[in-house]
């Protein structure tokens, strides 16, 4: 590296050896010595200039592409297949007229893999995006879009889970993450309010099961026993329920039998991610959330409506699998439908 005792103009933000240069001309030269650096690496060959001007550079400018955490490289680097460029763009356009977004999760850049073997896919991908498809297309996170066109998270998931017949849990997963990263737990949520879930790994379309629900909702009748809420543990067999060749009921499969095909119950709940955790409420009923649900069956079942009985009464009975913040709202709810119980006898 240069020394700074040669001739140099000296900025507030760095110095520089050549009047005419610019921070990003400095910071680009680098890479043409190594294809890939890291901050660290960086800071090494320009000690002149802070680090954080550096990381400016790096994120203000869409030539330099995100390998990894803490490291870059830039554009004029990388070599990309024509073949995998010209078949992804074909794909990209296929499923947005298709099914509105397109997820760069899903590029293929097998070949250019082995052309830049010091980059990751996720490096290729964004490499992609930028030099060819950004003129037409928006992306959101992993998310391709046509311009003007905006779709949420939710419509994502909704979209992906309609286009299947069947998905396993994994699947579903799988998917999220190569959208939003892993743990959004959105793909869960929304699959359970298009999709029946017939056990732990497995979920199909509503289609997929010829429900008799007369006969199904008759079933569940016995176990309410004229009550409005129930757990959904409460069910603790199904000898009674309809068979169906190929999908025995289950705790799981009820809960979504409730919540999409029922004509008579409804499920209410506070977490996809608690299995058999929940309500089955019945619509004539009325309810319209958790808190008005759950504040009816303890006002229904407990003589003292505090925090602490309210609370380990719905997690003993399975309402709810952890004790949370909104129980102080079901306390209030529960204690204003005691006065009004009070004041019609």
């Amino acid at each position: 590296s240069q020394s700074v005792s040669q001739k140099s103009y000296i900025y507030s933000e760095c110095i520089l050896f050549e009047k005419d240069l610019t921070l990003e001309q400095i910071v680009r030269d680098c890479f043409f010595q190594d294809p890939v650096l890291s901050y660290a690496q960086l800071q090494e060959r320009l000690p002149y200039i802070p680090l954080e001007k550096i990381k400016w550079v790096l994120q203000k400018y869409p030539e330099y592409i995100h390998v990894s955490t803490g490291v870059y490289t830039h554009r004029e680097m990388i070599k990309f297949s024509s073949q995998e460029r010209d078949a992804n763009l074909d794909r990209i356009a296929k499923e947005i007229r298709d099914y509105d977004y397109f997820s760069i999760a899903n590029l293929d850049v097998s070949e250019s893999l082995e052309w830049n073997p010091h980059l990751s896919e996720m490096a290729l991908r964004q490499y992609f995006y930028q030099e060819y498809a950004a003129e037409w297309y928006k992306k959101s996170g992993n998310i391709l879009t046509n311009k003007g066109k905006s779709l949420s998270g939710y419509e994502v998931c909704r979209n992906f889970c309609r286009r299947h017949d069947e998905l396993t849990y994994q699947e579903l997963m799988d998917f999220e993450e190569g959208i939003y990263g892993p743990k959004s737990n959105l793909i869960l949520s929304t699959a359970l309010e298009v999709m029946l879930r017939v056990d732990a790994n497995r979920f199909v379309s509503v289609s997929s099961i010829e429900f008799n629900i007369e006969e199904a909702d008759r079933a569940i009748e016995q176990f309410m026993g004229g009550a409005d809420v129930i757990p959904l543990q409460d069910v603790t067999n199904f000898a009674s329920f309809p068979f169906m060749d190929g999908f025995p009921w289950n705790l799981l499969l009820l809960e979504s039998y409730c919540r999409l095909v029922s004509t008579k119950f409804a499920f209410f709940c506070r977490s996809a991610t608690c299995q058999c955790v929940g309500a089955i409420v019945r619509r004539s009923a009325g309810f319209t959330s958790l808190t008005e649900v759950l504040a009816y069956a303890a006002e229904d079942s407990l003589t003292e409506l505090n925090m602490k009985i309210i609370g380990d009464y719905l997690i003993e009975k399975h309402f709810i699998c952890r004790r949370a913040n909104f129980v102080e709202e079901i306390v209030k709810a529960a204690q204003v439908l005691r006065a009004e119980k009070e004041m019609r006898e």
